[in-house]
């Protein structure tokens, strides 16, 4: 009897304590819509605009893409959101445009405007950290913001216009990278855990540290 509960409490503080671990290794992604939420999230931010045209290693990040390019977005009506210089990709040169983005490490804060042209307000896929997101974008001249945080770094983004008919533009702007300040306060699931393995590695301290204790094994001697 004594030889079961000493075998009970020892899977119980194992278990326990792998579960613990679990929670906190798990990639946490937050978004945000608006640049303002963003930002207070986020510290040590840099800004790239692409009013120099620069698309490869700037500041670190590239970007790449079939048919990707710098556009002055200014007095194009169907493509002028504010924004001055955008990069685009449009469906001419791919039919499923995607501007990938290869960010430095360690970037855990990334954010920038999303808008689409001919036609406007299109649906976007973001892929990043094996996750996908919807962002829906905005007539003109209001450009949708995107961001994200986490407390996994971010190693690449994937930013994709998929069904769009031919002749549509995919354009992103003002993209910020920095780092996330993400909350990561255990949940209450996490400390019921961590108890749970505290409570069978003391309980077993004290059996194992009991006087007289013994253990007692069955007899698997045969009579000859």
């Amino acid at each position: 009897m004594h030889l079961h509960n000493f075998r009970f409490l020892i899977v119980l503080s194992i278990v326990s304590l792998t579960l613990t671990v679990a929670p906190a290794c798990a990639t946490s992604i937050l978004t945000y819509t608006d640049l303002a939420s963003w930002q207070a999230a986020a510290s040590g931010v840099q800004l790239l605009d692409f009013e120099n045209g620069c698309l490869t290693n700037c500041l670190g990040v590239s970007f790449s893409g079939l048919g990707l390019g710098v556009v002055d977005t200014t007095g194009i009506s169907w493509m002028d959101f504010g924004t001055h210089k955008a990069a685009y990709i449009n469906t001419n040169s791919a039919p499923t445009p995607t501007i990938h983005i290869v960010l430095p490490a360690p970037v855990t804060a990334f954010g920038l405007y999303l808008f689409s042209a001919n036609p406007n307000a299109l649906t976007f896929t973001i892929t990043t950290l094996s996750t996908t997101f919807n962002p829906a974008t905005n007539s003109t001249p209001t450009p949708a913001f995107f961001g994200a945080t986490s407390n996994t770094p971010f190693i690449a983004v994937d930013v994709t216009l998929a069904g769009a008919s031919a002749g549509t533009y995919e354009l992103i702007d003002s993209f910020r990278f920095g780092t996330a300040q993400v909350d990561q306060t255990p949940e209450a699931a996490t400390f019921l855990l961590i108890g749970s393995g505290l409570v069978g590695m003391m309980a077993l301290r004290k059996r194992i540290m009991r006087p007289g204790l013994k253990l007692t094994f069955p007899n698997t001697r045969t009579a000859r």
